[in-house]
């Protein structure tokens, strides 16, 4: 008998030690995460649609939105404002030809409060609208939105 069949036949008894095999799989992925929610601000009335928006805080200051052409021409604005009190002055509308449209305006917004309808001058290309604001006393953030028709 050769020392390889006595090995085997040492191993079939009593003591030989007996080795398992364990195959290790890998964890199934984790379920895909379902994406978050898309919140679309509803249309303050239909036929309006968003330009554009900023948060505004703290102090006097001036900010600006800018739009182009692509949105398309429009002939009212008006500005919806969230979560905080601001005060708003000095609007000025920028058209695609460069023309300036200064609207005198001082408004007081409470919080979630809109603007009246501001009316341009005809139906034109918006390039973008300056406005100066300052926080009402007591802290806080607001958000600005610039919607057009």
């Amino acid at each position: 008998m050769s020392r390889l069949s006595y090995a085997l036949l040492m191993c079939l008894g009593v003591g030989c030690a007996t080795r398992e095999v364990v195959v290790v799989r890998p964890p199934p992925p984790p379920p895909p995460r379902p994406a978050p929610p898309v919140v679309v601000a509803p249309a303050p009335h239909p036929g309006w649609m968003i330009l554009g928006e900023r948060t505004v805080n703290g102090n006097y200051d001036r900010d600006t939105i800018p739009i182009g052409a692509v949105e398309g021409r429009f002939h009212e604005l008006m500005f919806v404002v969230e979560h905080h009190a601001i005060e708003m002055f000095d609007v000025r509308v920028t058209f695609g030809d460069g023309a300036v449209y200064d609207v005198p305006t001082r408004l007081v917004f409470p919080p979630d409060s809109r603007s009246r309808v501001i009316q341009l001058p005809g139906e034109r290309v918006v390039r973008k609208v300056e406005f100066a604001y300052g926080n009402v006393p007591g802290r806080g953030q607001a958000r600005v939105e610039l919607w057009g028709r």
